[in-house]
C-alpha cells in the first residue's frame, strides 16, 4: 500500500514520509496516548517493504492508498 500525507498533515508526518516513501505493509492500528503530537489518537503501524523500517503514522494526517 501507499501512504500520502494530507495537505494539513503535521511537519513530522511529511518529513517521515519523505524519508520513508514506502510501499508499506500495514501491521496494526490502534489508539495512542502521547502528550507530544503527532502520536495521539488513532494511528497505524506500517512496515516499509524495501527497508523493513517500522513506524507509526497518525491516521488524521494520512491517506492510505491500497
Amino acid at each position: 500500500m501507499e501512504i500520502k500525507a494530507k495537505q494539513n498533515a503535521s511537519k513530522w508526518t511529511k518529513d517521515r514520509l519523505s524519508r520513508h516513501p514506502g510501499p508499506f505493509i500495514e501491521q496494526t492500528r490502534g489508539f495512542m496516548i502521547n502528550p507530544q503530537p503527532p502520536h495521539s489518537g488513532e494511528c497505524v503501524l506500517v512496515q516499509e517493504i524495501d527497508s523493513g523500517w517500522l513506524g507509526w503514522f497518525p491516521l488524521q494526517d494520512i491517506d492510505i492508498i491500497a
